[in-house]
């Protein structure tokens, strides 16, 4: 009887053999210069704002006998200027910018308001102008923001002028943070919301009104400038205009974020990235989207009590616009490292994760400037974020969708037919047109619940998972009366037994890294682990420290 015998296959150091064999038999030479690949390829900046060799510098573009020039001021008082021109097609001059190692290809374009010429000197001379700045009290310029927003809002609480001004003075430095976030104006009509948001626009750096710009020039500005882009009636926008706006508010908060457009160069259309990372303002009276939402710090805004604020209007020509734009580029090149230490190295107690990547940066500021105020914005963001949350959802179709799941289910698992949970939000929602069977199942289709086709769709819904399921959106869940299943209450406890062993294997986990790997709201999170230490199943070696010990 014959065998069918497998031969035997060449082991791995046999076939690099062979391989080096194929190479070294290749009679063709190597004419690549090696030389080219001696320097690593230098980062690009953008020359508005930015870091270079640990000096703070601002860009803009001066006229000298109707030629205009790029030129950056940086922090130790120098001046680098871009002196080349264009003769019969051939670039002659010296780029001091980029011989002093900043290289960049987006050019500078001229915004509506900067660092005028005037103060440039002055911070360069060290005139009486100046003295008289450096001799002011380091709160001086957060303070005057605060006192021109005072000065024409009527706002509930006064620690939301503060806030405002913090996020205007940390435009002036946005390009130091990892995220800088949207400032988002909620507000009932005739609040004051356009106002303050004219206010914003005429005092942060480069601001300028969406509204006012193309959908092509949008992100020519942002990269060219980047502005602080100021976005009025944000609910009214058309459809295909909000797709483009929402790429723009999703995407631009994180440094590095980039949006892909097509260009056209001379006769070919190209794909171009295009840096979408600035500053942005929105204003709208209905909610947002929860995406959006959990890109944003909110102030809420009420119809003013005061009668003479009410009536004050904000003079787009006021000369202390300029004053106060002309003190934030001088009073950030003075305090920029101390902010970088601050925003790298402080502890903000009470906030985590993504609420933390949001109000780092106008914390670090604030610090700067007043560790009073600092203080007066850190309680406000634990206090009333939550709060404000709740208000803002209310117009949001999948909070709703969500909520009314949780009205209509218990606390067991069980199997509901998307026909009839539509039938649910038909009578808990008041819609012009109510929510399609389609809608419906498509937006639970992205969610955790389990689904099966009997023959129609079919979801597994719980009181308690759905609750799990709005805490990961960032959804408030106060009102959502929750009794837990024992069984299911079990499964959770070992599930957070699971991370806090799988993450302390190498020494303690950190509260932070915990919230952020298991996806557990923070205070459910904790719940859970006092649990867990008190049966003995965990240790806090350190306040906010956590470890196994199996």
């Amino acid at each position: 009887m014959k065998h069918n015998t497998k031969p035997n296959e060449p082991s791995q150091e046999e076939l690099n053999k062979q391989l080096q064999q194929i190479l070294d038999d290749d009679p063709t030479p190597n004419t690549f210069d090696l030389t080219l690949l001696e320097d690593d390829e230098n980062p690009t900046h953008n020359l508005n704002q930015g870091l270079h060799k640990k000096r703070w510098y601002y860009g803009k573009i001066i006229t000298n006998q109707k030629h205009k020039s790029e030129i950056i001021i940086l922090s130790n008082k120098k001046i680098l200027r871009n002196e080349t021109t264009k003769i019969r097609g051939e670039t002659q001059g010296t780029n001091h910018i980029q011989q002093h190692g900043i290289d960049y290809n987006t050019n500078l374009e001229t915004p509506k308001k900067s660092w005028s010429n005037k103060s440039i000197k002055s911070w360069m001379t060290q005139d009486k102008d100046y003295k008289m700045f450096a001799s002011l009290k380091k709160d001086y310029v957060l303070n005057k923001i605060i006192q021109k927003i005072e000065h024409y809002m009527d706002l509930i609480d006064t620690t939301q002028s503060k806030i405002v001004a913090c996020y205007i003075l940390g435009t002036y430095c946005f390009e130091l943070f990892e995220t800088y976030p949207i400032l988002f104006l909620h507000a009932f009509r005739a609040s004051g919301k356009s106002k303050l948001k004219k206010i914003i626009r005429e005092l942060s750096f480069h601001g300028v009104e969406a509204s006012n710009i193309s959908e092509a020039g949008l992100f020519r500005s942002i990269e060219g400038t980047k502005c602080t882009l100021c976005i009025d009636e944000y609910e009214k926008i058309d459809t295909d205009r909000k797709k483009l706006t929402d790429q723009l508010l999703n995407g631009g908060i994180e440094k590095g974020a980039s949006v892909k457009r097509m260009i056209k160069k001379g006769e070919d259309w190209i794909n171009h990235d295009f840096d979408v990372y600035s500053p942005k303002v929105i204003c709208n009276i209905s909610g947002i989207n929860p995406t959006t939402l959990s890109r944003c710090i909110l102030i809420k805004l009420h119809p003013t009590l005061d009668p003479t604020k009410g009536g004050r209007k904000p003079k787009v020509n006021n000369p202390e616009w300029q004053e106060i734009t002309n003190y934030a580029h001088m009073w950030i090149m003075q305090h920029y490292k101390q902010i970088i230490d601050t925003y790298d190295n402080h502890a903000f107690e009470g906030i985590t994760s993504r609420n933390e990547d949001l109000w780092r940066p106008i914390l670090s500021i604030a610090k700067t400037a007043d560790p009073t105020i600092c203080e007066d914005i850190l309680e406000y963001a634990k206090k009333y974020l939550t709060e404000f949350k709740i208000d803002v959802t209310q117009d949001d179709l999948v909070y709703k969708l969500l909520r009314t799941c949780a009205n209509r289910t218990t606390h067991t698992k069980e199997w509901y037919k998307v026909k009839t949970i539509r039938e649910w939000c038909i009578t808990e929602i008041d819609l012009d047109r109510p929510m399609s069977n389609h809608k419906i199942g498509k937006e639970l289709s992205k969610m955790i619940f389990e689904r099966r086709l009997n023959p129609n769709s079919e979801y597994l819904l719980s009181v308690n998972l759905i609750k799990q399921q709005m805490e990961r959106l960032g959804y408030p869940t106060s009102e959502i009366a929750c009794q837990e299943d024992p069984a299911v209450e079990e499964e959770n406890v070992n599930c957070v037994l699971y991370w806090v062993t799988k993450l302390s294997e190498s020494g303690a986990v950190s509260f932070e890294e915990l919230v952020e790997k298991s996806g557990y709201n923070p205070k459910v999170l904790k719940e859970k682990l006092d649990l867990l230490k008190g049966r003995g199943d965990v240790l806090e070696p350190r306040s906010g420290l956590w470890r196994s010990i199996q």
